[in-house]
């Protein structure tokens, strides 16, 4: 009787703890939630246009006013020495070994357009992400991106575009 006693005291023992591991596999996971902010910076000293090929959300960044103003049209103004902000913040859920990636496509869509005084930049992709080539200047190209990270928010990303004149001839050689 005793025996009996023992080998059902230790059986409820194991199914305990055979339990509490699953149940402490179960609930880590190893997907956590990248967020992606894209910024466009205009540091010429005049307007730009961006012409896409389908209807954005963008605001405005301003940090001096709290009430913001957001635009959804295919043309949008980055005024000289201005920041906008691209809707919408892209949020992943993925394996956080992955890293982050950055993808503009899927806001602004595989075609778009600079216009800046009397040049226009025209810029394509043929699949829906980017591409990583130094030789071109474009807003596809993952080289002229500028990603930081944020210093109390994990897994979360902001990738600025900066247009300047610099870049504006570049693209034109």
């Amino acid at each position: 009787m005793r025996m009996t006693h023992i080998t059902t005291g230790t059986i409820k023992a194991i199914i305990l703890l055979a339990m509490c591991t699953f149940c402490f596999t179960a609930c880590t996971s190893h997907y956590v939630t990248y967020t992606d902010s894209y910024y466009v910076t205009n540091a010429t000293e005049s307007d730009i246009s961006l012409m896409t090929e389908c209807s954005i959300v963008w605001d405005t960044c301003s940090t001096d006013n709290p009430q913001r103003v957001w635009f959804d049209s295919t043309c949008v103004v980055v005024r000289a020495g201005k920041t906008i902000r691209l809707y919408p913040v892209t949020r992943e859920y993925k394996n956080n070994q992955a890293g982050d990636l950055l993808n503009v496509v899927p806001l602004i869509g595989k075609s778009t357009q600079l216009i800046s005084d009397a040049d226009t930049i025209i810029w394509r992709v043929k699949y829906p992400y980017m591409f990583t080539n130094d030789s071109v200047w474009s807003i596809y190209n993952t080289n002229d991106w500028q990603t930081t990270t944020d210093s109390i928010l994990p897994y979360t990303y902001y990738h600025t575009f900066i247009i300047n004149p610099k870049h504006i001839e570049r693209s034109k050689e």
